[in-house]
């Protein structure tokens, strides 16, 4: 028999409720700035991809509280990068409506 000892236990979240790591949100504000060209949704959407992937790891590491952290500030990122967007198409819309923008056909 040998004197190595056995390897420590994995540890298991302490709540067994569901987590979300807003990961989805992070997916559809890169998507969202792709279509529309926006290099700033585009980042933000990247961020928030980036974020709930440490969500994930540090809910499956047992970190709780460093799992919420990461998925709040994966939301927050997420929602920028929407809020983004809906200004980008509101200046867009004011500027195709007042002549400001126009489109150089042929």
């Amino acid at each position: 028999m040998s004197d190595i000892p056995p390897p420590p236990p994995v540890p298991v979240p302490a709540s067994s409720e569901p987590f979300e790591t807003n990961k989805t949100l992070g997916i559809i504000a890169i998507v969202v700035g792709a279509l529309t060209c926006s290099c700033l949704t585009l980042i933000m959407g990247i961020l928030g991809v980036v974020f709930a992937g440490k969500a994930q790891t540090a809910w499956a590491a047992g970190d709780i509280e460093g799992a919420r952290s990461a998925a709040s500030t994966a939301r927050v990122f997420s929602i920028i990068g929407f809020v983004l967007v809906v200004v980008w198409a509101i200046i867009v819309i004011i500027g195709f409506a007042t002549g400001s923008f126009t489109f150089n056909v042929g």
